[in-house]
């Protein structure tokens, strides 16, 4: 079975299972669900450079998520992402309409579908949402989509990748790569020889390279002393086995 056939089976599960949430009724205090489940905008990350399961997805341990949605909000709207997990747990938070919602999940190995509270009262003309990694391990999502009751006209083609989503995947250090990835400003007053100066230019283009370096492991080996056992300071072989 393709991405694409198992994605649009996906889906149908998905409208399944809201309208029978809808229908067994909400335990007490818990907010409304939407009755139904009409796919009204969706993303599947199928150009990702990372795979599980089959399923191509974005990592937000490599920076935060942006989406716009091209869909008034409406109190019967549910947005849903198509959650990772590796047998473990894994976290985020997400910034709709200027709230943050933590958000956790896990235990399984594969994919499922995870319901994101949409706060109340949003207005405008479309969603904005960030997706950012939080305290825990960062989530992976192979895709995100909005249902709610539908506002007529010919049905969407499920088979595309994307309907009134467009993502934005904000890369980590985006400041210091505008740096690493530029040419160093030319001298005001270059060198006669002709070769020195290429040479100290090639020189200055090695030091840029050299700082990313520098910079990145850095953050490696701090990430790693932050797992490092308080009483032995030894640190773990990985993050899930073996750490005692």
């Amino acid at each position: 079975m393709n991405r694409r056939l198992r994605y649009v089976l996906f889906v149908l599960l998905g409208c399944m299972g809201l309208a029978l949430s809808g229908a067994r009724g909400q335990e007490a205090g818990a907010p409304a669900r939407p009755k139904v489940g009409t796919p009204l905008a969706w993303v599947r990350f199928e150009d990702a450079s990372f795979q599980h399961a089959g399923e191509p997805y974005l990592w937000l341990g490599h920076g935060s998520l942006e989406l716009t949605i091209d869909v008034p909000p409406a109190d019967d709207h549910a947005l849903e992402l198509l959650w990772g997990s590796k047998n473990d747990s894994r976290g985020a938070v997400a910034t709709i309409g200027g709230r943050e919602i933590p958000l956790r999940s896990g235990g399984y190995d594969g994919f499922r579908w995870l319901r994101v509270p949409l706060p109340e009262g949003l207005a405008g003309g479309k969603y904005e949402v960030t997706l950012r990694p939080g305290s825990e391990k960062p989530a992976f999502i192979a895709a995100v989509r909005l249902s709610g009751k539908p506002a007529g006209g010919p049905a969407p083609d499920l088979g595309k990748a994307s309907h009134k989503i467009a993502y934005f995947s904000r890369e980590p250090f985006a400041e210091m790569n505008a740096v690493w990835n530029s040419d160093p400003p030319a001298p005001a007053t270059p060198l006669a020889d002709k070769d020195k100066e290429a040479a100290f230019r090639q020189a200055a283009r090695n030091a840029l390279r050299a700082n990313q370096a520098f910079f990145r492991s850095r953050l490696f080996i701090d990430g790693w002393l932050k797992q490092a056992d308080p009483e032995t300071g030894l640190i773990p072989r990985n993050l899930t086995n073996s750490r005692d």
